[in-house]
């Protein structure tokens, strides 16, 4: 190898070591922000009721293999992207690797700062009563199971799906922000909050709800005409 090639050689290595060093400062400054409160924990684990919630921000694809070994630590088996997939966002990572690796992916994306539409809403609701409440399949009354959401940062659209689903359970809007961000710090802008100080829970089952209804008032009907005619016999006895 002549002497420039040589030369060329040391300085790439030496480049890479300080790549190194500066990646592995970064990280340790990270970790102690986060040891501090001055970051959010990269996974908040929520619980309300019969909820769990762990919210994250997005994986690289290149580290699927270690955000599956901490989602099995919290017994996740659903995941929710609520971020844009490819093409959209070129550096999403591949759902299908996700599946793969033994989870159920659910792609419910909306535009990054604001409010979720009724679509993402009405699905993101249906999977948790399905997961935490239903009696029936795999999942049926939660058993430990938990749900990961994450948008790309984990700060705005992730954490705001939380937010509903903890008020649609329960929760008053400003106590679920504040249960969130004493969690999670800097999650959910005024915008977003905003829109969850309007929330109102929403019924699920309209159809189901209406049908209720009727046969609630039909049977009311037939307690009174049933009363009507008890009170003529008596009537008609005297």
């Amino acid at each position: 190898m002549g002497q420039w090639k040589m030369e060329r050689y040391e300085d790439a290595m030496q480049f890479q070591v300080r790549a190194l060093e500066a990646l592995s400062e970064a990280n340790r400054r990270q970790t102690e922000n986060v040891r501090r409160g001055l970051l959010p924990s990269r996974f908040t684990l929520l619980e309300h009721d019969k909820l769990r919630l762990l919210v994250t921000d997005a994986p690289g694809e290149h580290e699927l293999g270690s955000f599956a070994a901490v989602l099995r630590k919290h017994d996740v088996k659903h995941v929710v992207r609520v971020c844009e997939p490819k093409p959209t966002n070129p550096n999403a990572y591949d759902a299908e690797k996700l599946s793969k690796l033994g989870f159920v992916h659910h792609q419910m994306s909306f535009a990054d700062g604001s409010p979720p539409p009724d679509s993402v809403i009405a699905d993101w609701l249906l999977l948790l009563e399905k997961v935490f409440y239903s009696s029936q399949g795999d999942d049926a009354g939660g058993n430990g199971t938990t749900v990961a959401i994450h948008c790309l940062s984990g700060l705005g659209r992730a954490p705001l799906l939380a937010a509903v689903a903890l008020v649609q359970h329960g929760m008053d809007p400003f106590d679920a922000v504040g249960y969130i961000r004493a969690r999670r710090r800097g999650a959910i802008n005024n915008r977003q909050f905003a829109f969850l100080e309007s929330y109102e829970p929403r019924d699920l089952h309209p159809e189901q709800s209406k049908r209720e209804s009727a046969a609630l008032k039909k049977s009311s009907s037939l307690r009174r005409a049933f009363s009507y005619l008890g009170g003529n016999r008596k009537v008609a006895a005297l």
